[in-house]
């Protein structure tokens, strides 16, 4: 079995104020295998970026371990920990590209660093732009660009010292949703193509459903779960994972008297129909308070809050059927704004 090229060990970091200490990371331990993409999903200030900044010891940690590619980066020199950067790109939310610069000269200038001569340089900067789309671009000023060509040249600079590793902080916040398809269409080519591991930090699950294998959901400096993506989307074990699935939406439904249950599309084939099912079952209508489901490669995934009819017999109508379908399900508290299992969901 292949090691992890990152491995987090009892991470913590700390931050000391003028009045009180804080604490940004309690206390997480992940791997992220070669080649893989690793989703790390958060609401803000849950600690995602600390974390990133502490993987390339950027943010030094308070205690704890980081091993990247078998090297334990609390043990190297200053420069033995420049070389490990080199191979961890890093991409960030607002581009960080350098204003007096054209894109071709943004991607040699870490190649600058190195001492890469500057044929060498220019030739692999180019060869960088024509795998980002940009190659019409190389004499272009930031100024000159979209949001998305800057984080393609971002891209193409990150790969410039042949990283295992891209690290990507935020990088699809500041852009449009259509533009965000397009960066993480090039991410997903760029594992695939070139084999390179990417960390993705973001507070979207849409980035994670997009391109991810794995991921781990980071709250108030700790992991609350982690997992493949499909099991995490399917059935998330926590209040924090079932908000970030389904979003902010959910709080802006106008809830009246009644029943609501979530229920949870786990993996069954995306034509079945569910909800006609339902209906017929319970030989009443049922109200779609809020939906947020996709088709993965012909299996349904996602979650849905419905409002059951008032009669109680017909309630139970629906329940019996969502047991006898085996469809996850869970009901919503519309007073606490919260969910609570239903009891007889569990009951053998």
């Amino acid at each position: 079995m292949a090691e992890p090229i990152i491995s987090i060990s009892h991470l913590r970091k700390e931050f000391q104020g003028t009045r009180s200490t804080v604490e940004a990371i309690k206390d997480i331990s992940i791997d992220v295998m070669p080649g893989e993409i690793y989703g790390i999903i958060g609401l803000s200030g849950a600690g995602k970026s600390t974390l990133v900044r502490c993987v390339n010891y950027l943010e030094k940690p308070t205690s704890g371990e980081v091993i990247f590619d078998g090297k334990k980066l609390s043990s190297l020199t200053p420069k033995e920990l420049r070389a490990v950067r080199q191979e961890m790109g890093m991409i960030f939310q607002q581009f960080q590209l350098l204003e007096q610069r054209t894109a071709l000269r943004n991607i040699t200038f870490p190649l600058e660093i190195r001492g890469v001569k500057k044929n060498e340089a220019v030739k692999r900067a180019r060869e960088l732009l024509r795998i980002v789309e940009l190659e019409d671009r190389e004499n272009a000023y930031p100024s000159q660009l979209s949001g998305g060509q800057k984080q393609r040249v971002a891209i193409a600079r990150a790969l410039a010292t042949n990283p295992k590793v891209l690290l990507c902080d935020e990088a699809t916040s500041a852009l449009d949703p259509n533009t965000t398809n397009s960066i993480l269409g090039l991410l997903k080519k760029l594992n695939r193509d070139m084999g390179i591991t990417v960390l993705v930090i973001t507070h979207e699950m849409d980035v994670i459903s997009q391109i991810c294998d794995r991921v781990a959901i980071i709250d108030k400096g700790l992991i609350a779960e982690e997992g493949y993506v499909a099991d995490i989307f399917m059935a998330p074990k926590t209040k924090i994972g079932r908000e970030l699935i389904l979003g902010d939406a959910i709080k802006e439904v106008k809830f009246s008297e009644g029943k609501y249950y979530r229920i949870t599309f786990d993996g069954r084939q995306s034509q079945e129909p569910v909800i006609s099912n339902i209906v017929l079952r319970a030989k009443s209508p049922v109200n779609i308070m809020y939906a947020q489901t996709r088709d993965v490669g012909g299996i349904a995934r996602g979650q849905m809050v419905i409002q059951l009819p008032e009669n109680e017999e017909q309630q139970r109508e629906v329940l019996q059927y969502l047991r006898f379908a085996q469809i996850p399900f869970d009901e919503v508290d519309t007073v606490a704004g919260s969910e609570k299992q239903d009891t007889e969901e569990t009951e053998e």
